[in-house]
């Protein structure tokens, strides 16, 4: 048993570990359905994403170029997970104003912030190398070069920017966000 918040509460230990690895997959899903329907800025860093990887596809990166645009991607989608989770503990812990549940708040969100730039510095030394490649070339061969990597890039379109885009304009559900 503990206290919380003036409530006795009683706690199984048991009952907040998975039964199964199946079910374990399945709370993490819920996890990250609850930061999408909830986080609007989630969306918003997935559409992103999405087509930066695109984009990627689109310029025919090599291995490692596209393995950093990715690992920055997950990188900012991972301070935001936690940036939510930081978010809804402090919720749960104070539900009233203090100060220093403002700062939990604003150091998540910092990380958020942090991630970001750095996925914005990677993308800027993977792809205005990449850029500057396309210019120095003829405009008949750019196309040609475009157009052969098209099949790469639609598929990616469809499966990753379409539902990020269409979550993006989703109405948000249950999360707040108290200062």
């Amino acid at each position: 048993m503990r206290q919380g918040h003036g409530a006795t509460v009683e706690r199984n230990s048991s009952s907040f570990r998975a039964r199964s690895l199946r079910a374990s997959f399945g709370y993490a899903w819920e996890g990250l359905s609850y930061v999408w329907t909830t986080q609007r800025n989630m969306r918003i860093h997935a559409l992103a994403g999405s087509l930066v990887v695109s984009a990627a596809l689109l310029l025919g990166l090599d291995r490692v170029d596209f393995l950093l645009v990715v690992f920055a991607i997950t990188l900012v989608l991972s301070a935001e997970v936690l940036n939510t989770l930081a978010e809804a503990l402090v919720d749960l812990l104070t539900p009233d104003y203090a100060p220093m549940a403002k700062v939990v708040k604003d150091v998540a969100a910092g990380g958020v912030l942090l991630a970001s730039v750095f996925s914005v510095i990677t993308g800027f030394a993977v792809f205005v190398p990449a850029l500057g490649g396309l210019l120095r070339m003829e405009w008949g061969v750019v196309v040609a070069d475009l157009s052969r990597r098209l099949p790469r890039a639609v598929p990616a379109l469809i499966v990753l920017v379409l539902p990020a885009l269409i979550g993006l304009f989703l109405p948000a559900k249950g999360g707040k966000r108290k200062r």
